[in-house]
């Protein structure tokens, strides 16, 4: 449960007009994951773009949450920043985390090392790109959906 506590104070502190802005997943009044649209500057490789990141308690998965708060995380984003395009990275060995970001309609678009804590040591990532038209040809258009909440 540390993550999840993380997750919390973070989600507390955070100014959504400087800063990264998580959403909690809550199902049955228990926190069981966390999506969060993260201000640019989080990739070397797309620098200018926003990008998306979750996680997801293993009692949890297979059920659809993640697609769900993902696909409103994202028309939040789209809608709330303006922007053309998301990054995200995923580790070269979760089939499972890229098969979302596939189902979100991220594409592949080059691979880097990056350092991952838990496993302290360098671990190939798959840098993936998702433009706005080919999440709104998915998922619906972002403005429409968000309607007068952003």
């Amino acid at each position: 449960m540390t993550e999840a506590k993380a997750f919390i104070e973070q989600a507390s502190a955070a100014n959504p007009k400087t800063d990264s802005f998580p959403f909690a997943i809550d199902h049955n009044g228990q926190l069981i994951g966390g999506v969060e649209v993260q201000k640019p500057g989080d990739l070397n490789e797309f620098p200018e773009l926003p990008t998306i990141s979750y996680w997801l308690s293993e009692a949890a998965q297979g059920h659809g949450y993640m697609i769900e708060a993902c696909v409103a995380a994202l028309h939040w984003g789209f809608a709330r920043a303006a922007c053309d395009s998301f990054a995200a990275r995923v580790f070269a060995t979760n089939y499972s985390s890229q098969k979302l970001l596939k189902k979100l309609g991220f594409e592949a678009a080059g691979v880097c090392l990056r350092y991952s804590k838990p496993l302290q040591q360098d671990v190939e990532n798959i840098i993936m790109h998702l433009p706005r038209d080919r999440f709104e040809a998915l998922h619906g258009d972002a403005d429409i959906m968000m309607g007068g909440a952003v």
